[in-house]
């Protein structure tokens, strides 16, 4: 494992405990191993967000596919 990996034991334990265990944290929240922690900043971009499902649409031949989730 790298310096940032983790074995499957330890994923695995984390997950279970988010998911019925003893992480306090909202629902939607991020989960960082045992602790609950903003997102980036980037994640509240909303032209960022906009420009990737525009480039999804694109991809995906889906026209318009990006103007139902704009805010």
């Amino acid at each position: 494992l790298t310096p940032y990996g983790r074995s499957t034991a330890v994923s695995g334990a984390d997950l279970a405990a988010a998911a019925i265990g003893p992480i306090a944290a909202d629902s939607g929240s991020y989960i960082n191993g045992r602790n609950a922690e903003p997102s980036s900043l980037e994640s509240y971009d909303a032209h960022r967000e906009n420009a990737l499902w525009d480039e999804l649409a694109r991809l995906s031949s889906a026209p318009h596919a990006s103007k139902r989730f704009r805010r």
